[in-house]
């Protein structure tokens, strides 16, 4: 998973710069959650839903292995300890 690098892709998917952390934090803790219950809630300020059902549903325990492509950062390196496989 990468958060990217090329500002012109979000500008052309109408999503913001500024706030791409977020919103790949939160679409991380989603996906996480989506994979484990349903129906399952979320309320962030990037991605809100209520009762939604995701299947077919990752066939390991768990979900999916999280892989990371992200700068070598501090604050990178956190989020690859927290979400990472």
């Amino acid at each position: 998973i990468d958060i990217g690098w090329q500002k012109t892709e979000y500008d052309a998917s109408g999503l913001s710069w500024e706030t791409r952390y977020k919103q790949f934090d939160e679409q991380v803790a989603v996906c996480k959650l989506l994979w484990a219950q349903a129906p399952a809630s979320f309320h962030g300020k990037t991605v809100n839903f209520d009762k939604i059902h995701a299947f077919p549903r990752p066939v390991q325990a768990g979900g999916v292995p999280l892989w990371f492509g992200l700068a070598p950062t501090e604050k990178n390196f956190a989020r690859i300890a927290e979400y990472g496989s």
